[in-house]
């Protein structure tokens, strides 16, 4: 499980996400999701209008809320919801390497995926090292959307509250398979869990004891989702 200084870091993380992403999405669509209705429908723009209308966000209550008052789990599945209409571009160029879209959508989905983890801890702890990939992974998006100061904010909690218990780098090769390998195995075809690891820098041509990287794990496993991802 998470331990005490992960626990508080990363729920520090999330906090902080609310608060970058919260000022990024009102920036983009508008105050709210009837204000970002009504914007979209004025600019002639049908599809997205329907769209933010049609939302429903876990807590039905928070489509009376500004975004700002929103939870991170709510907002990035917004980010998600509307990628290709509104936020894809925004990621053109926030990434020195690689496809800025598709990088961005796999944080914001990886993130989405870690936030309902946290979300039901109850039923499946979350590790040290899941906690670790979530943080690192928001403060990478974070950066992305220019929130500066939330991201150094994370990033110095983190070394504050978890410095000697920081669990090993992604591409460790003290373990084989790399966490990677373990993921595009997996006996599903959810991407996420893959997707999140691949923004946060993980090796696509690590190799594992007998020679194989990730996509051949994928492909044996026959997960074409996983497979696309790699």
């Amino acid at each position: 499980m998470v331990d005490e200084p992960h626990i508080y870091a990363l729920g520090r993380a999330w906090n902080l996400l609310c608060e970058g992403l919260g000022l990024f999405v009102e920036g983009k669509i508008g105050c709210d999701l009837d204000q970002a209705a009504r914007i979209a429908a004025d600019r002639g723009d049908e599809g997205l209008a329907k769209r933010l209308a049609k939302f429903k966000p876990s807590d039905l209550s928070m489509r009376q809320w500004g975004f700002r008052d929103w939870d991170a789990g709510g907002l990035l599945g917004l980010m998600q919801y509307t990628w290709e209409d509104v936020f894809q571009k925004e990621f053109l160029n926030a990434f020195e390497r690689g496809d800025g879209r598709r990088m961005g959508l796999s944080l914001v989905t990886g993130l989405h995926y870690w936030r309902n983890r946290w979300s039901h801890q109850s039923r499946e702890p979350l590790s040290a090292e899941d906690g670790n990939l979530a943080i690192n992974l928001a403060i990478r998006l974070l950066h992305a959307i220019g929130a500066k100061d939330q991201a150094e904010e994370v990033s110095r909690v983190l070394a504050e509250q978890a410095p000697a218990s920081s669990p090993k780098p992604i591409n460790d090769r003290d373990r084989k398979p790399t966490p990677l390998h373990v993921a595009a195995a997996a006996p599903n075809d959810d991407p996420a869990v893959v997707e999140s690891l691949i923004a946060s820098g993980a090796d696509l041509e690590a190799r594992d004891i007998g020679g194989h990287t990730p996509l051949h794990a994928a492909a044996r496993n026959a997960n074409p989702a996983i497979v696309e991802a790699l």
